[in-house]
């Protein structure tokens, strides 16, 4: 899926990828395998104006990850990517 969105990504655009799952293999695996095949992307952890302070979800740069036990919300995991070229 990722993929395949991303080749409808205009230089300097945004793509999300989100899972409602907190399991590493389909989070920051998956983001990390993505950005190392598509060199024409960056992760990318600007997130502009937010109810909450995206650092306490932060995993790594622009991945997040929220818990049931901790925000009171179903457990996923959120990357950015910014495409470059």
């Amino acid at each position: 899926l990722l993929a395949e969105a991303s080749r409808l990504v205009a230089p300097g655009g945004i793509l999300a990828y989100s899972v409602c799952t907190v399991t590493r293999a389909e989070g920051e695996q998956q983001a990390a395998r993505f950005l190392m095949k598509n060199p024409a992307f960056a992760a990318d952890d600007q997130l502009g104006d937010l109810p909450f302070d995206p650092a306490k979800l932060s995993v790594t740069h622009g991945i997040w990850r929220t818990w049931p036990h901790k925000h009171g919300c179903d457990g996923f995991t959120i990357a950015r990517f910014r495409r470059t070229e």
